[in-house]
């Protein structure tokens, strides 16, 4: 009875479709975006003020981060759904950060600091200390930020006016 109701009502499945796609998209570059956060921590951790700013970082709520982001440029279309995906990874970052890279990323340092005396380049160290062993995490925790950013609400509802996504 109620999939038949659901078949009748046309505007459901025409705006299902483009609302579905706008939610994977937002939801696969936010995951985009986390991936390349990450790595770019990994690349410059062992610096001091990063840690202590990561260790300190609370991500402000999404409603307020929304009401900046709308103020700031025009608001529809992709270079929207980039500024959502770009501000959903910043939000999650640091939950992410805390729960499962801190310590990750930390263990290495000893690795990194051998390596530095040694002369590498922070390419090098990168490439061949921080990248190998940070990998599969780094792509576990971008897939949690997609799949996280699938589930918000609040800034797409803001600066979307609630049309693009589910």
């Amino acid at each position: 009875q109620g999939l038949r109701q659901i078949k009748t009502i046309e505007t459901f499945w025409v705006d299902l479709i483009p609302s579905l796609v706008g939610s994977l998209r937002i939801s696969f570059f936010a995951g985009v975006f986390t991936f390349f956060f990450l790595n770019l921590l990994s690349y410059c951790w062992p610096h001091q003020r990063l840690k202590n700013f990561f260790n300190g970082y609370l991500a402000p709520s999404p409603a307020v981060f929304g009401f900046a982001l709308w103020m700031l440029g025009p608001n529809g279309g992709l270079f929207t759904e980039f500024k959502i995906s770009w501000v959903l990874s910043l939000i999650v970052l640091p939950v992410l950060f805390r729960w499962q890279f801190a310590h990750l990323i930390s263990a290495l340092e000893g690795q990194i600091l051998v390596a530095q005396s040694l002369g590498a380049t922070p390419r090098k160290i990168f490439w061949h200390i921080s990248w190998p062993q940070t990998r599969a995490m780094v792509f576990l925790l971008s897939v949690v930020s997609a799949f996280w950013a699938a589930g918000d609400f609040a800034i797409t509802t803001i600066l979307t006016y609630g049309h693009q996504t589910l």
